[in-house]
């Protein structure tokens, strides 16, 4: 994204100032705009930055997400293997954001089958917390999906994933 008008390139540019203070209270202007197109400047953010304070107040920002238009940009910044460092934190956030991921349930389910333990945790919370959107059908093939990688993974993820099919199977018997 580039910033259309000059508020928006003073505020993109006030995230990178030296100064801490500009920098959290930028943040904070973000997160009541609520507009989308500043997400791939804060998760460049929380890459780039070892300021405890600075990293707490993007992930509250990510953590609280409440406008869906924010899941494209979520499910970019996962699959983008340059925030492979950051792909926990933008997982949990996913899961945490409380918007509905279910157009996206494939790649969480891949990434509970790649990922490791942890990333795959908060992964399998985006799962369980947006299957209930999915059709029969759709649960069905995610459920197929999933068994044909039983065998390819060690125990701990194999116990995780027989749990996420069993909770699929729940829910599609309600569906």
């Amino acid at each position: 994204m580039r910033p259309d008008t000059a508020k928006e390139k003073k505020l993109i540019d006030n995230l990178h100032s030296k100064d801490q203070a500009i920098v959290l209270e930028t943040i904070n202007i973000l997160r009541h705009e609520g507009k989308v197109n500043y997400i791939p400047f804060i998760i460049e953010l929380l890459k780039n930055t070892s300021a405890g304070e600075i990293r707490n107040s993007l992930i509250a920002f990510l953590n609280d997400l409440k406008y869906q238009g924010a899941v494209s940009e979520l499910v970019n910044a996962v699959q983008n293997d340059k925030y492979k460092s950051e792909r926990g934190i933008i997982l949990s956030a996913c899961w945490q954001s409380g918007l509905d991921f279910s157009m996206y349930l494939e790649i969480f389910i891949m990434l509970c089958i790649t990922e490791n333990c942890q990333n795959a945790i908060e992964a399998f919370s985006v799962v369980e917390h947006s299957i209930s959107q999915s059709t029969k059908k759709e649960i069905t093939d995610y459920i197929i999906q999933i068994k044909s990688h039983l065998n390819r993974v060690n125990r701990e993820k194999k116990l995780m994933l027989v749990e996420m099919i069993n909770m699929m199977e729940e829910v599609n018997e309600v569906v």
